[in-house]
């Protein structure tokens, strides 16, 4: 089975939900350094929690609706890593698990085109 062309990587990082502690800023910008030194990146996209939820409000009401109510925002901060070519994808996961960065949840690959709030 195919799961369709991979367009980014998507490095997530870590909230009270899922992790001990919520990363912090100065975690998420170290986190930004190191992937933005690799060779392959060609842009990175921060996309904040609050941005986040207003992508699902948009793109599937159904599961905003759905969010129960009282908890807040459970999405995480994260960053959209837009790749030169398409085929580096895997080595940059691969590289960004392996690394154990201080704040980080999970990394993944991304397999549809980036969208942004208000497009």
């Amino acid at each position: 089975m195919r799961l369709g062309r991979v367009y980014a990587v998507q490095v997530y990082f870590c909230t009270k939900l899922g992790c001990p502690a919520a990363a912090t800023r100065s975690q998420e910008r170290l986190v930004g350094k190191r992937l933005s030194r690799e060779p392959c990146v060609r842009q990175l996209i921060f996309v904040s929690k609050d941005e986040a939820l207003a992508m699902i409000k948009k793109e599937d009401p159904t599961l905003y609706q759905a969010m129960p109510p009282g908890v807040g925002n459970p999405l995480p901060d994260s960053f959209e890593v837009m790749l030169e070519k398409p085929s580096c994808a895997p080595a940059i996961a691969a590289s960004a698990r392996a690394a154990h960065w201080h704040g980080v949840q999970k990394v993944d690959l991304k397999r549809r085109p980036p969208t942004r709030v208000g497009s």
